[in-house]
């Protein structure tokens, strides 16, 4: 299955979250961000013309390329987004172009501080999108480390129990969104062609 990590709006934490799901699922990594994630990772494939591949993170920033739509076709698009008004907004749109397209969506309240910063983001999403799925994902010094470490949060977790125990409410928060994830990846593995035309129908 195909996991497209993407938002109109920049800023939002799309591609640390793209590269420990990557990590975690042992999935490849597909970006047009010509970053250090090729040199962290070697399953990382840095591309302006992406191809359609199954087990595979699209992490999704900044992308102009007609094919996105036919990669995000049929697979789960997780959009992060923060709690600014400019960011909202660009989710709602981003949220109406894949809607009709992606097998799931999946939205993650990130980077906010506290609960009521994160209720604000899940009020303003669920009033155009009431039975949209969203997960917090506060923001913690472990997701600014995942880069330069080339590790998951999971992994970065494994490595040091200090992070760890500091960290432990922010990574219980990314294994509820990891294990849905699986949830989905699992669900979608079970439907055939023909399941899936049944189901849509």
């Amino acid at each position: 299955m195909r996991i497209v990590i993407t938002n109109k709006k920049g800023g939002v934490g799309k591609t640390p979250i793209a590269f420990s799901i990557a990590k975690d699922l042992d999935y490849s990594l597909i970006s047009n961000d010509d970053s250090v994630i090729e040199e962290i990772y070697a399953k990382a494939i840095i591309t302006n013309k992406p191809e359609i591949l199954e087990q595979a993170v699209y992490d999704f920033g900044g992308f102009a390329d007609k094919n996105v739509l036919k990669i995000a076709k049929d697979s789960l698009v997780v959009i992060p987004v923060t709690k600014s008004s400019n960011a909202l907004l660009r989710t709602i749109y981003t949220i109406r172009e894949f809607q009709d397209i992606a097998h799931k969506i999946i939205i993650i309240g990130a980077q906010h501080k506290n609960m009521k910063q994160y209720l604000h983001i899940q009020a303003e999403i669920q009033k155009e999108f009431p039975k949209i799925e969203i997960y917090p994902l506060r923001h913690a010094e472990i997701f600014d480390q995942i880069i330069d470490y080339g590790l998951s949060v999971n992994e970065i977790a494994d490595e040091s129990k200090l992070i760890a125990y500091n960290s432990r409410n922010i990574i219980q928060e990314y294994n509820t969104i990891l294990k849905r994830i699986k949830d989905v990846i699992k669900e979608e593995s079970w439907f055939t062609p023909t399941n899936r035309k049944n189901r849509d129908e």
